[in-house]
């Protein structure tokens, strides 16, 4: 029972890291902002020149050290599946996004970019395998302060160091930074709800 439960927790990892990775590079390809992480990787990618998958790769590589060496808890083989995973699909879906001229069909493009990394998201937390590099890397720090400063506000505090790192590297902060702050939480709850109770059926089947 236990082996069949870890294989589909891998298998909803996988298909997390994919269809994150995917959502990751689209956003960027919009070209109307997009959250602070994706920012930042799109600032590098324009001073540099290497691919959005690899920043991506290497910038989880990053958090997953130094979560695993001060809060090895957090991590699991959920966070080295999306390190190891991500790159491609990051790749491939920044080459296969449209772009247009028109402002409102960008909005529509990026909101359900949005939607497909709300998925990507549920997707991941649902393998319950550990945290994705993000989530790790903020609270280790969390762990490391003694929790001085409510989550909330720690998160506030990284993203907003994120999007200042993001405009000075050149990364792209508009309205669809905007757009990814009031609906991801959303979307997220959103695709849990969905989510949650297909999960339940699964595990039942697998436990008979």
């Amino acid at each position: 029972m236990k082996d069949k439960r870890i294989i589909r927790k891998i298998a909803f990892v996988i298909l997390g890291t994919i269809v994150l990775g995917l959502s990751i590079g689209m956003v960027v390809k919009v070209g109307i902002g997009s959250d602070s992480l994706s920012a930042t990787y799109e600032g590098i990618n324009k001073r540099t020149g290497v691919s959005l998958g690899t920043i991506t790769a290497l910038s989880n590589a990053f958090m997953f050290i130094f979560s695993f060496v001060f809060n090895r808890k957090i991590v699991g083989i959920g966070t080295i599946i999306f390190i190891l995973c991500s790159k491609i699909p990051v790749d491939i879906g920044n080459a296969i996004m449209i772009t247009t001229e028109s402002l409102p069909i960008n909005i529509v493009l990026y909101t359900l970019s949005n939607v497909v990394m709300a998925l990507g998201s549920a997707l991941f937390i649902l393998s319950d395998l550990g945290a994705s590099g993000y989530d790790a890397f903020t609270l280790t720090i969390d762990h490391l302060i003694k929790h001085k400063i409510p989550y909330v506000y720690l998160r506030y505090i990284t993203d907003g160091t994120l999007l200042i790192v993001a405009f000075l590297l050149g990364g792209t902060i508009g309205i669809g930074t905007i757009i990814t702050w009031a609906l991801i939480a959303i979307l997220l709850k959103m695709w849990l709800r969905i989510l949650e109770p297909v999960v339940k059926k699964i595990d039942e089947k697998l436990c008979k």
